[in-house]
């Protein structure tokens, strides 16, 4: 079985947060293993087909974002890992309750969907094994201040396991999340730990920073 190492994808966010609620975001996407082989078959997609598809995918992270720019490396050359670059900017993504404003790092949100049943009669199988590494810096206008970060996390089982934490340095916040799955199937007795894990995760991955905003 190949090392979750040997499967990262790993993505590098830079995100201002603008005075009017609004933020845009500098994206690198770093792939290896089999996430390297499904973004490189993308150099059989079309440019405008492929522009389309990213377009849509960073609507899913911040509904009514804009793409300002995207980049390939060279996908013809095997001995490069593939990278991809992406600029965009989203509007009203900050969310007001009361009188705070609520802010998630677009992308890091990890659903529980594949665990919603009780229990399983099969076992869950994945294709190989993976693991994903977040690391963002989000910097803060002086119209805002950081009025609470979520709690540092970490999980740890024999097969898989995550950790997530918070910084806040000369105005910037500062993300790493790290979620690792070392096998590739999970048998029907281990898949109440696993469910119990990866609801945890979701309910960790989806906690807001809390922002107040200076008159």
């Amino acid at each position: 079985l190949v090392e979750a190492e040997k499967n990262k994808i790993e993505t590098r966010m830079e995100i201002w947060i603008k005075p009017d609620a609004s933020i845009e975001a500098r994206m690198k996407i770093l792939t290896s293993g089999v996430n390297d082989m499904e973004f490189r078959t993308l150099k059989y997609v079309k440019p405008a087909r492929r522009k389309q598809l990213i377009e849509n995918w960073i609507n899913t992270l911040a509904p009514g974002a804009k793409l300002i720019s995207y980049s390939f490396s060279d996908l013809d050359n095997l001995d490069i890992p593939v990278s991809l670059e992406i600029n965009f900017s989203a509007p009203d993504y900050l969310k007001k309750a009361g009188d705070v404003w609520l802010f998630n790092i677009p992308g890091i949100q990890i659903e529980a969907g594949i665990v919603g049943k009780e229990k399983r009669i099969y076992s869950l199988t994945f294709f190989t094994t993976s693991l994903s590494v977040d690391k963002a810096k989000i910097y803060v206008p002086s119209t805002f201040k950081v009025s609470h970060l979520p709690e540092n996390v970490s999980l740890q089982s024999e097969d898989f396991y995550f950790s997530s934490s918070y910084d806040l340095t000369d105005g910037a916040i500062l993300y790493e999340g790290i979620f690792g799955r070392k096998i590739s199937e999970i048998s029907v007795s281990s898949y109440p730990d696993y469910k119990d894990f990866m609801e945890e995760v979701s309910r960790t991955t989806q906690k807001p920073v809390v922002l107040i905003k200076l008159d």
